[in-house]
This record gives structure tokens, sequence and C-alpha cells, in this order.
């Protein structure tokens, strides 16, 4: 039968594919109104699939769009797949509209088994690029979540290095956060078992978070 309530329709797209938009099909006698008002608050998250969402179930389900969700701030996804710590980065990202914003990053520095120093230095870059743009907004570095791998240089390592590059800069706007802290610390939350997020780690990703996090 005819249905004559209104709706609010939400298309979200994958932020891990590109996506070809081909339209909505709506019968002829429905009446489209005004779309509802975006979020006034901007979140900009940054980093690499984690950020991204890779293998989480659907694009609802990542982290960032659900933190985005519980503060009901609208979502900049800036996360890339494979992504390292890059000091030019900080200056994209800086350029974007915004009103508080995420970084986590240093998986895939790890993985590569990127020196500390070359880390520390990238790091410091970003900020430096990024506080050039943005001088008064909140930027909470997340150190990386939890992975039961290993290496030569540990992932605590890396780390403990962006604690040390929060801590010489010595700005009360770039805020640490201990990745180990937000996610249960268990290979039952990743996705593929050693890296990315399930949807259960994920959604405490975003509750913890949303605790946090404030412009």
């Amino acid at each position: 039968g005819e249905d004559s309530a209104a709706h609010t329709i939400e298309i979200i797209f994958p932020y891990c594919a590109s996506v070809d938009f081909l339209g909505v099909q709506l019968p002829p006698q429905a009446i489209i109104g005004a779309a509802v008002a975006r979020p006034a608050t901007r979140l900009l998250v940054v980093g690499d699939s984690i950020t991204q969402g890779m293998i989480v179930t659907q694009s609802a389900t990542m982290w960032s769009y659900l933190l985005a969700v519980a503060k009901d701030y609208q979502l900049i996804n800036m996360g890339y797949g494979s992504q390292h710590c890059v000091a030019s980065d900080g200056t994209s990202v800086g350029g974007q509209v915004f009103d508080v914003a995420t970084y986590l990053i240093g998986y895939n520095d790890f993985a590569a088994q990127e020196s500390l120093a070359s880390f520390n230095a990238a790091y410091t870059g970003f900020i430096n690029n990024f506080r050039a743009l943005q001088p008064t907004k909140k930027l909470y570095c997340i150190t990386p979540i939890y992975s039961p791998n290993t290496n030569t240089i540990t992932l605590a390592q890396y780390r403990t290095e962006i604690g040390n590059v929060l801590t010489a800069l010595a700005n009360s706007l770039n805020v640490l956060v201990d990745g180990l802290s937000i996610m249960t610390n268990n290979a039952n939350r990743l996705a593929d078992g050693t890296v990315h997020p399930n949807d259960l780690g994920a959604s405490e990703i975003a509750t913890n978070l949303a605790s946090i996090v404030v412009p």
C-alpha cells in the first residue's frame, strides 16, 4: 500500500572504495522536502586504514562514523589505507574546514620498521605543518591500537615516540590518547586478527573516544 509518512533518507558511501552514484528511484507521487541540516560541528579524522574503515561490515559500523553519530558531529574522513606518517600531510589536512580532529597513525611505520628517529621527525613535521594552518583547533593524537604483531622495533616504541613528540612540542591543543585504552586488547576485536578493528572493536573505540573528543 501507499506510505504517506515522511522519511529521512541518508545514503552512506563506503570509505574504502570508489563509488558511482546513479541516483535514487522514487514513486511519481513522492514529494521531496528540504534536506535535513547537517550537524554544525565538523570532525576531521586522519590516519591509515584503521581510520578509513577497512574490513568493518559497513560504513555505518566503522569507529569514525559511530563517533560522529554519538557526538552529533559531521564527519570528514581523511583516513587512507597503508598510509605512513608523512609531514606534508599536516598541510593537506590542516587546510580543511573543521572544528576538532583526530590523528591515528603508526602501524604502517611499524610494519615497515621505519627508524624511530625518522618517525619522530615525520610526526613532528606533521604537527608543525598542521599547526601552521590550525593554531587553535584541538588535535587528538591517538597512538596505535592493539595488535599482536611484533618486530625488532616494537609497536610500543612507536607509541612512546608519539608521546615524546607531544612532550617536546608542549602544546596543550595536541592531546595524547593512548590507543591501548580505547579498545579491548585482544585479537577477537580485530577483523583480521592482527590490525583492523571488527565491528565490536570499532564500537568500543567510538564509545571511548566519545568521552574524550571535544572541540
